[in-house]
């Protein structure tokens, strides 16, 4: 069964700046690498389990996209729903999330 995805405000806001730095030099590389992030959270919906609980944010999982790009989210079991909590580049301090 697949399972409900909730954007939290903090997340969506990452993912557009994202787009929106990438694309002042490259708005290509930008699209690509948006819809790689988005492609990954719809396989959350059929695969909350994907990611890794994160050492530093136990509370969140975390699966990788790209080498520098990672999501962070938490799965609701009983609700069936995953919750996308950040989208983070690994040049950031996770201790900041």
């Amino acid at each position: 069964m697949k399972y409900e995805i909730i954007w939290l405000v903090q997340a969506s806001r990452e993912l557009e700046d994202i787009k929106s730095y990438i694309e002042q030099d490259n708005p290509i590389a930008a699209q690509k690498l948006i819809d790689q992030l988005l492609n990954r959270v719809r396989q959350l919906a059929e695969m909350p389990g994907l990611g890794q609980v994160d050492d530093v944010v136990p509370e969140l999982r975390c699966t990788v996209v790209k080498p520098n790009y990672s999501i962070f989210y938490r799965v609701e079991e009983e609700s069936q729903t995953v919750f996308i909590a950040h989208i983070w580049h690994s040049a950031r301090d996770k201790r900041n999330l």
